[in-house]
């Protein structure tokens, strides 16, 4: 799968069969995620709960957590568990703060973090303690996830600032 931010407000995850965008819309190939529930699209399984959703595709899982703004509930954090890759919002105002967001990635524990609708991305990378790898697009199998130490990937944001 191939992971990129190809407008300004969008990250794109292109699989095999099947393209899912985290944004405003939320989406899988022309399906909107609209809310919770379960679906499969074009080879993607999706969990929603809230605002929450789960992709599981080509032995990767997903999480995105859109524009979440608060701790995980039990619920939320049950769906989360064992993932892969984190899609988090940081940056306070109206999504995570900086430390909120690591506590949260700290529970969850996934191999990959991807940071999104963030200001500046210095304060997440200090408070986290992982110096981020910057790219324009992210290829990924499930046998080239990281195994022992978390990556922290940077894609370009909308609001970000030149680093």
């Amino acid at each position: 799968m191939t992971i990129t931010s190809p407008t300004t407000e969008t990250i794109q995850i292109r699989t095999k069969n099947s393209t899912i965008c985290l944004g405003e819309p939320t989406k899988v190939d022309d399906f909107v995620l609209n809310g919770p529930g379960e679906y499969e699209i074009g080879g993607v399984e999706v969990n929603g709960v809230g605002r929450i959703y789960l992709f599981s595709t080509e032995e990767i899982r997903l999480a995105y957590l859109d524009k979440l703004n608060h701790l995980l509930n039990d619920e939320e954090q049950e769906l989360v568990a064992d993932v892969d890759i984190l899609f988090i919002p940081v940056g306070g105002a109206d999504v995570l703060d900086v430390k909120t967001a690591i506590q949260i990635i700290n529970q969850i524990e996934p191999k990959i973090v991807i940071p999104m609708y963030y200001e500046t991305i210095d304060n997440f990378s200090k408070e986290e303690g992982i110096v981020p790898e910057f790219t324009d697009s992210l290829k990924i199998t499930s046998s080239a996830l990281p195994e022992t130490e978390r990556k922290v990937i940077v894609l370009p944001w909308k609001s970000s600032k030149k680093l």
